[in-house]
């Protein structure tokens, strides 16, 4: 997925533990505020880009006089320190229930936002660390999702997903639970 960030190599990052939840409905209550639990993170990363246009005025050598805004888009991307059934089937997209496994389909030609989940980063330190909501957030596959079994490193699932605007043209809040809405 080629996605050109407006400050290269600039990404934010969750350094306090904490849970993804799917589809939170109260974040008052207590972990999973109404969701269905996703699992711990091992860590958090997510990127916004953005589009932009600069005006340029001959007049003045080709330089900037404006600057369009555009959208931005995020991506998050977690690895998850544990093995869960709801886990694979909410993030892992064409994945069908199983008893004991997932089994792996492909249906080709889908459409994204019908797989959209509500997706909650929500901290352990619910008072002091900041959550992320994206209101619509589409699982997606990253290039590079590897899923290691070896004694070198602990093992996790990587997940990945790609936030769009909802019906209100929101995109993400990044704030502590007390200060955002659902």
């Amino acid at each position: 997925m080629a996605l050109i960030d407006v400050q290269e190599g600039v990404q934010n990052t969750f350094n306090a533990q904490g849970y993804l939840v799917k589809d939170p409905t109260d974040l008052s209550a207590a972990f999973p505020h109404g969701g269905a639990p996703l699992g711990l993170y091992r860590s958090v990363v997510w990127k916004i880009t953005a589009t932009r246009a600069e005006i340029t005025a001959e007049e003045y050598a080709n330089l900037p006089v404006e600057l369009i805004e555009g959208a931005e888009s995020i991506i998050v991307a977690a690895t998850l320190r544990e093995y869960n059934q709801t886990s694979l089937a909410a993030v892992f997209p064409s994945t069908s229930a199983g008893g004991v496994q997932r089994t792996k389909t492909t249906q080709r030609g889908s459409l994204g936002s019908d797989r959209a989940i509500k997706l909650l980063i929500s901290p352990l330190s619910t008072e002091d660390q900041p959550a992320l909501l994206i209101p619509r957030a589409i699982p997606l596959v990253a290039e590079a999702a590897d899923i290691a079994f070896h004694l070198d490193e602990e093992w996790g699932v990587p997940v990945m997903l790609m936030g769009i605007p909802d019906a209100t043209g929101r995109l993400y809040e990044l704030n502590t639970l007390g200060n955002m809405t659902l």
